[in-house]
């Protein structure tokens, strides 16, 4: 008999003054202004960049989320995967950002572990025909470290033979009925494991292997799962869910999708749609700014031309 699968649910600004160029003392009057407002710009310019970083949501955190207008209520623990609106799944090959700063714990809630290496930015999925295999590439906020003093779980749930009716009904798992996992453990380093649902018991059962192959470098893990476990014939359904654990917290990204789905029968504040030309909030606050201080400097430039005259 398959086995119950008995795991967790985790899923400087130089300073002013000095010598003038030629030599010479500084001359007095409107040409004065003209050569220290520019300074002043620059000053302006070279600081920008720090205080949008400052502003930047930050990798491991629910900066992301509460950018979008999530409360301190929906950001409290307030319910199990189970009880929340279908998670979003992808398709097929094909690239899918992530923000960072949209890591919750395993209730959706605020995350106290916030490891930047927890947090995804980005996943590839490729179909590698050459080598008969399924191949994602998972970016996360930082490096992971070689010396790890928690666990950490990187699964890709799939729909492994494009038969819906096999799969997961609801939970993080639902829509998939595969899990292939790269994880590791203070005591254990980096190993692979396999879970697929059973549908006539409704658990999810460990009794089969997999052949799945890793590799690690700085900010990514790369996963190649054989075509003989995941069909070359179909488009398959996938998720990526990252978690990081140490004793009773937890902090998970699961992507796509931003943090979890809200409660079933309510609503979580989202991403405002985007053109073209649209930038993120931090980058729009650099952008007029730096826009005013251009404006500031013409201005200045102007009235000083005309007490010249």
């Amino acid at each position: 008999m398959p086995q119950r699968s008995h795991a967790q649910e985790a899923v400087g600004f130089p300073p002013s003054g000095g010598t003038p160029p030629d030599g010479g003392a500084s001359p007095a009057g409107p040409t004065k202004h003209m050569q220290t407002i520019p300074k002043t710009f620059i000053a302006i310019s070279l600081l920008l960049p720090s205080l949008a970083l400052a502003a930047a949501p930050a990798a491991g955190t629910s900066d992301y989320l509460r950018s979008l207008g999530y409360t301190d209520a929906q950001l409290s623990p307030v319910a199990t995967t189970e009880e929340r609106e279908a998670f979003e799944i992808s398709t097929g090959d094909g690239d899918v950002e992530d923000p960072v700063g949209d890591v919750v714990d395993r209730k959706g809630g605020v995350t106290s572990v916030t490891e930047p290496y927890g947090d995804v930015s980005s996943v590839s999925m490729t179909r590698n025909d050459s080598a008969q295999t399924w191949d994602a590439v998972v970016t996360v906020g930082g490096a992971i470290p070689e010396k790890i003093d928690r666990k950490i779980q990187l699964s890709i749930l799939i729909d492994a033979d494009g038969d819906t009716a096999n799969n997961a009904p609801g939970g993080v798992r639902v829509g998939t009925d595969a899990e292939f996992t790269v994880q590791t453990t203070p005591e254990h380093p980096w190993y692979t494991d396999f879970r697929w649902y059973n549908k006539d018991a409704d658990f999810w059962a460990t009794n089969k292997e997999t052949t799945l192959t890793f590799e690690m470098s700085g900010e990514t893990i790369s996963m190649s799962i054989p075509f003989a476990e995941v069909s070359g014939d179909v488009t398959p359904s996938w998720r990526v869910v990252l978690a990081v654990a140490k004793g009773n917290s937890s902090e998970i990204d699961v992507v796509p999708g931003i943090g979890f789905p809200p409660p079933k029968g309510e609503t979580y504040p989202t991403p405002a749609e985007t053109s073209t030309i649209d930038i993120p909030p931090a980058a729009k606050w650099v952008v007029i700014t730096t826009l005013a201080a251009i404006l500031s400097v013409l201005v200045h430039r102007k009235f000083a031309k005309k007490r010249k005259k």
